[in-house]
């Protein structure tokens, strides 16, 4: 059993997919028939007249129409007319058109030859046979124009065939070459009567007369003929058409269409297959291999069927099928560059065609069994079975069955009952109908569905006490069917047994009124059920539906809320694909609540509107496509909306629709995915895949001039001004009068799918500040009373879709200046303003400039008298500056020669400190002076080479650092990059450095100056901010002027000379720097310095490049190089008890410079700051003891090389051996005898000494002889391969050794220092003149050889410095070599 239930379900499914399948078919079949839409011109539309003889479209764009009464220039919206009466042509029998290369467009009559109209210019030449040139052309009757590949004009007629040579078309007086029939030769053309002519794609001309067909043959060499190759046929007939069609030749015979295939240029035969029987006048190759056929009977769509090798017949129209057919006699057809087919019809003007027309076809009432009954329909709906149920207003139901025909059914029993059908749904197998009075709802089985007699009252559906109009009805499964009634309120539904239970469901208000005009019904995808009323959308909740009392939640309009609902009238509701719910109201335009975001209680709705692009806020009805699309049909036609983007697309009746106004609730989607809507004026059915946006653009042009309101035609002279001296069309510009100010210019734009629906935007430059926007209704650009000047007038234009053509046209315009604005006129203004001014100045400005010069003279000794007085306050100030350091001279100087003898060793040492540090700052203060009348006078030159700034400033800092610290001042540096190289002149910039660093802690009491550097570009930047006392705004300009300085300074430690901050501002002007300084009272104050870094900067003067920098005259110097011999070594004392430290402070501070920790963690900080020769630290001490010291500074690469003396209380083996074990170097057992630790200290700070010296002066050591942990050993050994790799290269500095270690400069150097004695200099230098050595040892190389091979340039200094490290001159140290390898020839030297 199951099985046959199995296979009848198979069965029945299998034919209604056949059903449907046929029912689409026939859909789509009389679709084509139907909607072919042509727009309509005629001499109504201002069409010359209505026989068309022949289009065509020049290469701008512009279509030309031949009729019976002269052509027509044709734009889109307007004809221009050309007659015998309008422009003197000698003929109106207008029969075909041609256009050459230059810009000529040539007119073919049937009575009076050819015509020549110059598109430019406009003017008109004539060609014919007259009295006086007879034979001109083979007849004056021309029956078409084609223009070969060479540019030849080629026409025939019926008395054989011409040709215009391509160098005769522009000539007053041409010659052209004639052909005829010659029967005796075969190759001469076979009639003098020309039918057709045709150039195909390669450039061939084929000729069809009227006894066939053949292609012309250009002679290969001069001199020779042209040769007019036959083509036969079985039976010759007269030619008609020929068109190119795929790889062959489509011609239109008396008989039929043949395809003709030729094979080659030796195929005298072709091959000729008739492909349709269709005798056609004229044939068009349209897209997608569409072939349109004209004939005296109507018009073909034709194409090509490969399996019976014909044409078969796409559609048919005629006066009889097609409203917009006027007649069935059709002349000529023409694709138009955009691909519009253009129909000239015989007395009935022009048809025009747009294939990218949008495919919304239209079902109307009609007298075929196809159409409707009725036009306006109220209600759309597909039952189970496929058929679609039209609801009309005024024919009851119009049923389209599955093979497409339309079946009406009365619903109105009587003559006084209402005809009109609101709702259709199914509800149990059964159709439920809303109709109109007395019946109200009908209820039948969908089987017997057709077969509805509304006489017999078992059909209707609806409690006994109903009595109004039934608008909606919704299925709610099959549990519950709802009715929306107009003016009955909400009807409730509930199926038991045999019966429906009826109950109405009270819905009030806000204000607690009853609602009662119900005209929307929506269940949602949870079971929700959404009422749209005339006072607001009401939801019920799943839960609440079968309840007796449902609890309805009214949702109503809220003044100034734009989230509550736009409108209380609402009509369709629906939910999208997205879960949103939207609302059409009627008159406030779509409500979107989605419920992801506000639940019900708090429910809110964004709002779309006219404002946002929908053509009307009156919608009645609301689909979704299967791509993500609603579509709304409105008052104003249909909008299609992307639900991701709300981007909104309108359509109207242009494009297809049934009308701009559709039926309230009157759509569905079929389950093919088609939409259906219905309208006033029947149905549209479409693919909403099929609804795409026509991309072309074309042409725009300028159509008319008018200058105060006057239309300016070509050479017209209006108020002596020859405005227009070409063809408004090729003009570029037009000059005005200063009183033709006026003007108004007309446009079009030549995309002719749709010119109704075009839009455009102009735009005059040097007058509009934005594009102005308008319609075709509008196209026209109006000024007035422009002032004299140069304008651009744009235009852009877009097609029906909006699409825009990016390039705008233009025409310019000048408007002149009035006669009393001219150049001429305002020279003679300025000379008259020129003579004024100098009788003025002659008589008036005297007496000023004495007064001025009055004033000029009490300026100068004014600002003499200030120069004096700050000359003056200079001299106090630097008389003060050198009384305080001579002060600090003189008073030790006279105790040394009073108390010399008295005074211990270290009371003198402190003695000649003081004194050679204050004539130190003499010198500076002396040198300062000495460099600023340098500058001043010019003297001063910059010396440049390439170093790091960043290294640099790095060393500045430290210069002041501890200074800072004895200050009690934060002192901080900011580096971002350690790699900043350019040009410097490192003397200047730390003066220029110095003296701000020195202001900055001058007026700085116990805050912070921070330092940094960074660079832009091919610029460095550095800053200094310090939070001193400030200076006021008032006196930032005068900071950089001499002798000034800033009063009232009572908070500065000192006050200077006046000229710091001038002199450090010309050696930034020497330096091509900039300065800037930003300040602010009790806050503190910020100097910007820019400098450039690049050679293009600088001249070739001021660069001095390391190679050129020689040293041939200067002395082995080693100051830089060796450790300050002069300078205690620094010990540094770590213990947590006060007395212990004091006391060994005092024990060392005669040979020692001694710095103090009072534990192990500050003592290891203070290690890497002071950087001492030796740490002496007790063990016992809290937050670090002295084991976990010994351990951190040995895992310390800055600090792994310090001698270590550990102080301990303990003297077990034990602890000795822990201490060892983390590299202490010795131990002094407390308490300590003062002699043992002198000794020992000495005793390891000498063995370090001689260690370095070692390392200095022994060719063949080994990092690891003279360092005491393997991470020194890792950094020498790094460090070594480092020089060596690059000991040829004579620039290899410290900067790149840093660089490629990792380190910076000042690092590198402390750490050199302390485990070879030697700078990173000095180090560089060693390893040269080591690899120096071990090379003169091997007797091989000369010393010049040697020199520059370990990266010497200079053969004197290598001497001087080879001499300096090993005691004898290299040219000795080879001799020695030489002699030592003759003793022991068997050995070689390797480091």
């Amino acid at each position: 059993m199951m099985n046959l239930l199995s296979q009848k379900t198979k069965t029945r499914l299998l034919s209604f997919f056949l059903v449907f399948s046929a029912f689409v078919q026939g859909t789509i079949s009389y679709a084509l028939n139907k909607d072919i839409v042509f727009s309509h011109y005629t001499t109504k539309q201002g069409l010359s007249q209505n026989d068309v003889n022949s289009i065509y479209q020049d290469k701008s764009g512009v279509m030309w129409i031949g009729t019976n009464d002269g052509f027509s220039r044709f734009d889109g919206y307007e004809f221009k007319n050309y007659r015998m009466d309008t422009h003197g042509l000698p003929s109106n029998l207008i029969s075909s058109f041609c256009e050459d290369n230059y810009g000529n467009l040539w007119i073919g009559s049937t009575d009076a030859g050819l015509f020549r109209f110059n598109l430019k210019t406009e003017k008109f030449s004539f060609f014919a046979n007259t009295k006086t040139s007879p034979k001109l052309l083979t007849d004056n009757s021309i029956t078409n124009l084609v223009q070969d590949l060479h540019g030849n004009l080629w026409f025939g007629n019926a008395k054989g065939l011409n040709r215009l040579l391509d160098s005769e078309l522009n000539k007053d007086k041409i010659k052209v070459d004639k052909y005829y029939h010659n029967p005796h030769n075969h190759e001469s053309i076979l009639s003098n009567y020309i039918t057709t002519l045709f150039v195909d794609h390669i450039g061939n001309l084929w000729v069809g007369s009227k006894r066939g067909i053949q292609l012309l043959i250009n002679p290969e060499e001069k001199g020779q003929y042209s040769i007019f190759k036959r083509f036969h046929k079985n039976t010759e007939n007269s030619v008609l058409s020929i068109i190119e069609g795929d790889g062959c030749l489509l011609i239109s015979y008396f008989d039929g269409i043949y395809q003709l295939k030729v094979k080659g240029i030796g195929d005298s035969r072709g091959e000729f297959t008739k492909v349709s029987d269709i005798k056609s006048e004229c044939l068009l190759s349209g897209d997608n291999g569409v072939i349109w056929a004209g004939t005296s009977d109507g018009l073909y769509q034709l194409r090509f069927d490969d399996v019976s090798n014909s044409l078969k017949v796409l559609g048919y129209q005629n006066s009889d099928n097609n409203q917009f057919m006027h007649s069935n006699i059709i002349i000529d057809l023409f694709k138009d560059k955009l691909g519009v087919i253009w129909i000239g019809t015989n007395g009935s003007g022009i048809n025009k065609y747009n294939p990218r027309r949008k495919k919304f076809h239209h079902i109307q009432k009609g007298d075929k069994d196809t159409d409707l009954t009725y036009n306006k329909v109220r209600e759309v709906y597909q039952d189970s079975n496929g058929r679609i149920w039209v609801g009309t207003e005024g024919a009851g139901i119009n049923v389209i069955d599955t093979d497409g025909k339309v079946k009406e059914i009365n619903v109105a029993p009587n003559k006084k009952s209402q005809n009109v059908v609101y709702a259709i749904d199914e509800f149990r197998d059964h159709l439920i109908f809303g109709i109109g009075y007395p019946l109200k709802t009908l209820y039948i089985d969908s089987k017997n569905a057709l077969s509805l007699n509304v006489k017999s009252e078992k059909y209707v559906l609806h409690p006994d006490d109903h009595s109004n109009t039934t608008f909606d009805v919704k299925n709610d499964g099959d549990s519950i069917l709802w009715l929306a009634t107009y003016g009955g309120g909400l009807i409730r539904g509930v199926p038991e047994k045999d019966k429906i239970n009826w109950s109405y469901p009270e819905i009030l208000d806000n204000d607690d009124d009853r609602i009662e005009i119900i005209r929307s019904l929506m269940v949602d995808k949870k079971g929700n059920l959404w009422i749209g009323t005339n006072q607001g959308l009401v939801f019920l909740a799943q839960e609440e539906k079968l309840k007796k009392q449902p609890r309805f939640k009214v949702i109503q309009h809220i003044d100034d809320d734009q989230t509550s609902l736009s409108y209380n009238y609402v009509l369709p509701i629906f939910e999208s694909s997205n879960g949103q719910i939207w609302v059409g109201t009627m008159g406030g335009g779509l409500n979107i609540y989605d419920p992801s975001k506000s639940d019900i209680k708090h429910i809110t709705f964004n709002s779309l509107s006219t404002s946002n692009g929908l053509p009307s806020n009156v919608i009645k009805s609301i689909l979704e496509d299967d791509y993500g699309n609603l579509w709304v049909a409105s008052n104003k036609g249909l909008s299609k909306i992307n639900l991701e983007s709300l981007n909104i697309k309108n359509f109207d009746i242009s494009d297809g629709l049934q009308d701009d106004e559709f039926g309230e609730l009157a759509a569905c989607k079929l389950k093919n995915g088609e939409l259906l809507f219905g309208g006033v004026n029947g149905i549209n059915i479409f693919k909403p895949h099929e609804i795409i946006d026509d991309n072309t653009i074309a042409n725009v042009i300028f159509t008319q001039l008018k200058v105060l309101n006057k239309e300016i035609n070509t050479y017209d002279v209006f108020d002596g001004n020859q405005i227009l001296k070409s063809s408004l069309q090729n003009t570029d510009e037009i000059e005005l009068n200063h009183d033709q100010n006026s003007f108004s210019v007309k446009f079009a734009s030549l995309h002719y799918g749709a010119s109704e629906n075009n839009h455009y935007k102009y735009k005059l430059v040097g007058f509009d500040d934005n594009w102005i926007v308008t319609d075709v209704e509008q196209r026209e650009a109006k000024y007035t009373n422009l002032s004299p000047g140069n304008y651009t007038l744009l235009v852009k234009a877009s097609n029906g879709d909006n699409i825009w053509n990016p390039n705008p046209i233009e025409l310019k315009v000048k408007v002149l200046p009035p006669w009393w604005l001219s150049w001429w006129a305002k020279i003679f203004y300025f000379g008259i303003i020129v003579a004024a001014i100098f009788f003025f100045s002659r008589y008036s400005i005297i007496t000023a400039r004495k007064k001025s010069q009055l004033e000029m003279e009490k300026f100068e000794r004014e600002k003499l008298e200030d120069l004096s007085q700050l000359k003056l306050q200079f001299f106090t100030n630097i008389s003060h500056e050198l009384r305080t350091p001579l002060t600090l001279i003189h008073t030790p100087i006279e105790q040394l020669i009073k108390k010399g003898s008295l005074l211990s060793a270290s009371e003198r040492e402190k003695s000649y400190q003081l004194i050679f540090k204050n004539v130190e700052h003499l010198m500076r203060l002396v040198n300062q002076l000495l460099d600023f009348r340098k500058v001043e006078q010019g003297q001063m030159k910059l010396q440049l080479s390439r170093g790091n700034w960043s290294t640099f400033i790095e060393q500045v800092y430290y210069s002041f650092k501890e200074f800072a610290e004895h200050e009690n001042i934060s002192f901080i540096i900011e580096r971002p990059s350690n790699d900043i190289h350019g040009l410097m002149d490192h003397d200047k910039l730390e003066k220029i450095l110095y003296n701000l660093l020195s202001n900055a802690f001058k007026f700085t009491n116990n805050g912070e100056i921070r330092l940094s550097i960074q660079q832009n570009d091919d610029n460095v930047i550095i800053k200094l901010k310090d939070t001193g006392i400030g200076i006021s705004e008032e006196k930032l300009d005068y900071l950089f002027n001499r002798f000034y300085q800033v009063s009232n300074l009572k908070s500065a430690k000192n006050r200077g000379t006046g000229i710091g901050l001038a002199f450090t501002k010309s050696l930034i002007d020497l330096h091509h720097g900039t300065i800037n300084v930003e300040s602010e009272v009790n806050v503190g104050t910020t100097f910007t310095l820019e400098f450039p870094l690049q050679n293009t900067d600088f001249t070739p003067e001021e660069i001095i490049e390391p190679s050129s920098i020689t040293i041939e005259n200067e002395e082995y110097i080693s100051e830089e190089d060796e450790l300050e011999v002069s300078s205690k070594p620094k010990i540094l004392v770590i213990d947590d008890n006060y007395s212990i430290r004091n006391l060994l402070k005092g024990l060392l501070d005669e040979e020692y410079e001694v710095h103090m920790a009072e534990d192990g963690q500050k003592g290891l900080q203070k290690a890497k700051e002071v950087m001492p020769n030796l740490v002496l630290s007790d063990i016992m001490m809290p937050i670090m003891d002295g084991y976990e010291l010994t351990k951190n500074i040995r895992d310390d690469d800055q600090l792994c090389h310090l001698p270590i003396i550990l102080l301990t209380a303990k003297n077990s083996e034990d602890s000795k051996l822990k201490g060892y074990e983390y590299g202490v170097d010795a131990y002094v057992t407390k308490p300590f005898n003062s002699d043992v630790l002198l000794a020992r200290i000495n005793s390891l700070l000498e063995n370090r000494k001689n260690q370095q010296k070692k390392f200095r002066t022994k060719v063949d050591v080994t990092p690891s002889e003279i360092t005491f942990t393997s991470i020194d050993e890792k950094f020498l050994n790094k460090l070594v391969s480092i020089v060596e790799e690059n000991i040829s290269d004579s620039e290899f500095t410290v900067d790149k050794l840093a660089t490629e270690y990792g380190a910076t400069p000042i690092r590198l150097n402390q750490k050199l220092k302390a485990l070879t004695g030697q700078t990173a200099k000095g180090f560089i230098r060693n390893i040269r003149l080591k690899r120096a050595a071990q090379m003169l040892k091997l007797g091989r190389y000369s010393v010049s050889d040697v020199t520059y091979e370990v990266g010497f340039n200079d053969l004197k200094y290598f001497r001087n410095c080879f001499k300096k490290e090993f005691g004898i001159p290299p040219s000795a140290y080879l001799k020695e070599a030489s002699e030592e390898k003759v003793t022991h020839p068997m050995e070689d030297f390797e480091m």
